[in-house]
């Protein structure tokens, strides 16, 4: 329904705004999203088919995989690009189970490649290579979006595929959403030639999707799409304080709770990255304390990141159903 070969200008208008209205819902609800490159791609196949379409297409391509390699060398730095870095993460889909993963259906068992994996972690060279092909690939299919024509565009498109078909037997991760928005954005004839970017949609498009990277949103419409932005030292210092700090409200009956806001910010495999919850901790990346971190000092910072931005609604029917957490207790 995305495609230009809807006709009906109104029909395209109507799927956009469902597919906004349940990626809202999601992410409202369940602090997740179906895949935004999914909405992005929506609302530009509203425009009439053409050029300002295809320029559209190309910047959110760009963004979709440019962002989260610019936001991983800004968190993570050039220690990122070491192999213990994908090493770890190897490790933790060879060993462990991810939480919250969809259904079978959607994302089967079988997916993921054991051996494959073992056969990676056996090689340290290949882990290298691993380590550091994903951000240039990323950064290699935004320059093709922004300069490419042609065949380059063709190449930038296998490319794209390629980062992501790598990701389904080393992780069980599966993007569906991805691959069909590449080739919309990429192969068609008007998305040929470099003057497709030369127009005002285009530019708005790029200065709303790049201004979230340059402060690095995570929210909706617009986010930065930061995903596993982590070198190993910082994940050591992440896995220390799973479980240590926890949800709770500053009044009430039943003040305290059990989860912890660490594992609920960046994932039981620390991949996930919310900017305000960063800046409270961030003085745990340090490498060099003076002093050991208040336990205390910590839990103040993350209260009052959390009194502004009511991120967490405790949904316990045993707790207070409805209001959000304002406060952290340290276990």
């Amino acid at each position: 329904l995305t495609t230009d070969l809807v006709v009906f200008w109104w029909l395209r208008l109507g799927f956009c705004l469902f597919a906004l209205l349940v990626d809202l819902g999601c992410w409202a609800a369940y602090n997740c999203h179906p895949g935004y490159i999914f909405i992005y791609t929506s609302l530009a196949m509203v425009l009439p088919p053409g050029e300002h379409q295809s320029g559209v297409l190309r910047m959110i391509v760009a963004h979709q995989l440019g962002s989260p390699a610019i936001c991983k060398l800004r968190i993570g730095g050039f220690e990122l690009l070491k192999a213990t870095t994908i090493e770890f993460f190897l490790r933790w889909s060879l060993e462990r189970e991810s939480t919250g993963k969809p259904h079978a259906l959607i994302e089967p068992t079988w997916m993921r490649q054991r051996w494959l994996i073992s056969a990676c972690l056996r090689n340290p060279w290949l882990l290298q290579v691993l380590t550091v092909s994903g951000p240039l690939v990323q950064l290699g299919v935004a320059l093709g979006c922004f300069f490419g024509s042609g065949y380059t565009l063709y190449a930038t498109v296998v490319a794209a595929c390629g980062f992501h078909l790598a990701n389904v037997p080393l992780f069980g991760i599966w993007f569906p959403f991805n691959i069909p928005c590449y080739m919309l954005a990429l192969l068609p004839d008007s998305a040929q030639h470099m003057s497709c970017l030369l127009n005002i949609p285009t530019l708005v498009t790029a200065l709303l999707l790049f201004s979230s990277t340059l402060f690095m949103l995570v929210d909706w419409p617009l986010s930065a799409i930061i995903l596993f932005p982590y070198n190993t030292r910082q994940i050591n210092a992440l896995e220390s304080f799973m479980g240590r700090y926890l949800l709770a409200h500053s009044e009430g009956k039943v003040r305290e709770s059990s989860f912890c806001i660490t594992e609920r910010c960046v994932a039981p495999c620390p991949s996930n990255f919310i900017p305000g919850h960063f800046k409270a901790i961030q003085s745990i990346f340090t490498s060099e304390l003076s002093q050991p971190l208040d336990p205390e000092l910590l839990a103040k910072e993350l209260s009052e990141w959390l009194r502004r931005s009511r991120r967490f609604v405790d949904y316990r029917e045993q707790g207070q159903m409805g209001r959000c957490f304002d406060e952290v207790m340290v276990t």
